[in-house]
């Protein structure tokens, strides 16, 4: 694991963890600042094994696909994790908007910037989408997430507590469509498109991601 220092915010690249091990790392730098302990910070990291990651408010029961399943402390909805690159950003809220959708947006922009930094014309969807029709996250984009020619190229959630936000990101660098057939039973090539598809390499998308947030 390696750490640097940006102008206010603490940038951590992780080793591959299990879903219950990251959340909890993601848990514990959310509870830290909010009880004055810890510092904003911005991790990046991957998941050991194919693993589903679930919004706050969903049951764990309604998912039975032989994989590990892991809550997650953000809200929305069923994630696919093994073949992504996550973010989590812990930070003060009051430095990113004033209330729940300002600071959803602000966050949505950001990272629009950054692919239109790396050439990509990207777009933040304005709609709500058909988000009650699937408790998947992968199949329609939902409001403030970001596109790309329509099909969903970031997913991510946010929460706050005590003037601390926690967000929560991720973004496929590949898609092995034959895996994922197995593990979801269903074809998501036709909903997402990954960084490979893209042409961007993960280090590249990483760097813009820290120079955007941090800098």
């Amino acid at each position: 694991m390696g750490t640097c220092e940006g102008k206010d915010l603490k940038v951590i690249e992780d080793k591959e963890l299990t879903g219950k091990e990251n959340m909890e790392k993601d848990l514990h730098l959310f509870k830290s600042l909010i009880e004055g302990r810890g510092e904003p910070t911005l991790r990046f990291y991957k998941w050991k094994e194919p693993t589903l990651s679930i919004g706050l408010h969903q049951k764990e029961e309604e998912f039975d696909l032989g994989i590990p399943v892991v809550k997650r402390p953000t809200g929305g909805r069923a994630l696919l994790h093994g073949f992504d690159l996550s973010f989590s950003i812990v930070d003060y809220a009051e430095r990113w908007g004033n209330g729940p959708t300002a600071i959803y947006m602000k966050l949505a922009e950001l990272i629009k910037n950054v692919f239109l930094k790396l050439g990509v014309n990207a777009s933040v969807t304005r709609s709500k989408g058909i988000r009650n029709l699937n408790k998947f996250c992968m199949f329609a984009p939902s409001f403030g997430e970001i596109t790309f020619n329509n099909k969903k190229l970031v997913a991510y959630a946010t929460r706050t507590e005590k003037g601390v936000l926690l967000a929560h990101g991720s973004l496929f660098l590949h898609l092995d469509s034959n895996k994922i057939y197995e593990l979801l039973k269903t074809n998501i090539k036709y909903a997402v498109v990954s960084l490979s598809d893209l042409n961007i390499e993960e280090k590249e998308f990483k760097r813009m991601f820290e120079t955007e947030l941090v800098i």
